[in-house]
């Protein structure tokens, strides 16, 4: 018995095709695509992930949320939540949460790990010779920032808007015209808040303030961004808002 084996070619050209109409599928397109790359005119499998070293953080826990911070041009530094209720730095980026902190390699602990994930934001450097600051920013805790490259603890600010208390907190914040902007706050979810332009921990004095956008539409703010002049802000589950800052006058 003799048998000849063919060889057929197989063309994939036209990428993931998710069509729900078959007919509409061509014969070059995948129908299921996990972890591939098209680069360079190739089909390949993505990269992974490396680890930075192979000791895990004290206690195993869960990484909630991370920042890549930049205190200054020549500091890099990795900050993240962990369900523990932490904080924890690397500022050597080695995957070594250790390298500081005045207890154990945390900046923080303490905090409630559960609700809507933290969230970063970079911002001040307000005047001359001011430090570069981290602002963490999640719903159950105070909001709390690390001051400049050197900093070994992170510390609740210290004027927030009478508002922000208990497990009342923004659960989002966004550094817009000079200033920092926050909200989402559930004892009064439809309020923007800002900071001075001098000091971007002060949400009490004299040039601070908070504005209301659009009362008892939607459940919440969740999410703002600066664009040209302009405060972009989002509500939970739909509403988009705009808000004209281009006067420096509040």
């Amino acid at each position: 018995m003799v048998s000849k084996v063919l060889t057929a070619p197989i063309t994939l050209v036209g990428g993931f095709n998710g069509s729900r109409n078959p007919s509409q599928i061509p014969p070059t397109a995948l129908i299921k695509a996990n972890n591939i790359s098209y680069e360079s005119g190739t089909i390949q499998r993505e990269g992974g992930a490396d680890k930075f070293n192979s000791t895990a953080l004290n206690g195993s826990p869960r990484v909630i949320a991370g920042f890549d911070y930049h205190p200054t041009s020549a500091q890099q530094s990795s900050v993240v939540f962990t369900s523990d209720g932490r904080v924890h730095l690397d500022n050597a980026m080695d995957g070594a949460y250790n390298d500081g902190g005045s207890a154990g390699g945390f900046l923080v602990s303490g905090l409630t790990a559960t609700g809507i994930s933290p969230m970063y934001i970079e911002a001040g450097q307000e005047t001359v010779n001011a430090t570069k600051k981290l602002f963490m920013f999640s719903e159950l805790n105070d909001v709390y920032v690390l001051n400049g490259a050197t900093a070994t603890t992170m510390t609740a600010i210290t004027t927030p808007p009478a508002d922000w208390s208990g497990t009342a907190q923004p659960v989002f914040g966004v550094l817009h015209e000079d200033r920092v902007w926050a909200g989402g706050n559930s004892n009064d979810p439809h309020r923007i808040y800002y900071s001075t332009a001098t000091d971007h921990e002060n949400f009490t004095g004299g040039s601070a303030g908070q504005i209301a956008i659009h009362s008892g539409e939607g459940e919440r703010l969740v999410w703002g961004v600066s664009f040209k002049g302009f405060l972009f802000l989002a509500k939970k589950p739909y509403g988009l808002y705009v808000v004209d800052t281009r006067d420096p006058d509040p």
